[in-house]
C-alpha cells in the first residue's frame, strides 16, 4: 500500500483515523467481586493516556461516566454533594470532586458487601492442596482472599498464612517444621518455599519412575537353549531305560530255562 508523501490535503479521510491504544474500561454495575477490576482498569487507562489525566478533576468524571445500573442511581444523588457554590468563594459555581484515592474509597464503600466477604473468607479456608499443582492452590486461594477483601493480608499473623498452613497436607508442614531453621513467616515467604518443594517433589517422583522403568526392564534371552537341553537330557535318559530287562529275578526252584 503506497504511503502519503508530503503535506496533506485538509480534507483527506486518513487524517482523523487515530489508533486505538487501548480499549476503554467495561462498564460497572456494582458487582461485589467487580469493584477491583473496574478500579485496575481505570488506573490502567490513565497510565496510558496519562497526558489527558493530569488532575484528579478529570479522573473521577471520566470514571464516573462508566457507571451503569446501581452504580449510576448512586453517582446521580452522590455528586451534588461535590458542588462547590459558597458566597465566599471568588471562584464561581463547579464541582470539586475528591481525589482519586478518596473516590475510590467512596465507591469501595459503598458496594463493597461484608456478608460475601464472610462467606469467601470461610471458603479460604477450605482451599486444600491435595494432589493439586503448588501453583494452582495458591490461584485459589489467592481468588477467595480477594473476593474476601483479605488479598492484602499478607502478615506473619495474616488471613493467609493461616490459610496456607491449613491447606497444605500434613507431609509439607512436617518437612518444614522439622528443618527448624529458616522457616517461613510471611505469605510470600510460604509461597516460594512450598513451590520450590514442590518442584523437587515432582523430579524425585519423575526420577523415580524412570529407576523402576529400567529395573523392571530385562531382555528375554536363554529360555530356549535352556529347553532344548532339558528336553535331551530327558530323552537320553528314556532310551537308556528301555534298553535294561524288565525283570532281573531268578527262575524259581533253581533250575534254568531247560528244566535242569
Amino acid at each position: 500500500m503506497p504511503q502519503p508523501i508530503g503535506q496533506a490535503p485538509p480534507d483527506a479521510a486518513y487524517l482523523d483515523i487515530k489508533p486505538i491504544l487501548m480499549q476503554p474500561p467495561k462498564p460497572f454495575k456494582g458487582a461485589h467481586n467487580d469493584i477491583e477490576r473496574f478500579i485496575g482498569d481505570c488506573i490502567t487507562y490513565f497510565k496510558v493516556f496519562a497526558a489527558y489525566f493530569l488532575l484528579d478533576s478529570q479522573m473521577v468524571p471520566f470514571a464516573a461516566s462508566y457507571f451503569e445500573g446501581a452504580t449510576k442511581e448512586w453517582w446521580v444523588y452522590k455528586r451534588p454533594e461535590f458542588w462547590a457554590n459558597d458566597n465566599d468563594d471568588p471562584i464561581s459555581a463547579r464541582f470539586r470532586y475528591p481525589t482519586w484515592p478518596e473516590f475510590v474509597a467512596l465507591l469501595t464503600a459503598q458496594f463493597h458487601d461484608p456478608a460475601i466477604e464472610i462467606v469467601h473468607k470461610r471458603k479460604m479456608f477450605e482451599v486444600r492442596m491435595g494432589k493439586n499443582p503448588a501453583l494452582q492452590f495458591f490461584y485459589k486461594l489467592k481468588k477467595e482472599a480477594k473476593l474476601a477483601g483479605r488479598h492484602s493480608d499478607k502478615g506473619e499473623r495474616g488471613t493467609l498464612v493461616a490459610a496456607i498452613r491449613r491447606g497444605l497436607p500434613e507431609s509439607y508442614t512436617s518437612m518444614i517444621a522439622n528443618i527448624g531453621q529458616d522457616i517461613p513467616q510471611t505469605y510470600s515467604e510460604w509461597k516460594a518455599c512450598v513451590l520450590i518443594m514442590y518442584d523437587e517433589r515432582q523430579k524425585n517422583y519423575v526420577f523415580d519412575q524412570h529407576l523402576n522403568h529400567r529395573d523392571n526392564w530385562q531382555p528375554f534371552k536363554g529360555t530356549s537353549s535352556t529347553t532344548t537341553t532339558s528336553n535331551n537330557k530327558a530323552g537320553g535318559a528314556t532310551s537308556s531305560s528301555s534298553a535294561k530287562p524288565t525283570s532281573s529275578a531268578a527262575p524259581s526252584g533253581g533250575r534254568d530255562a531247560s528244566g535242569r
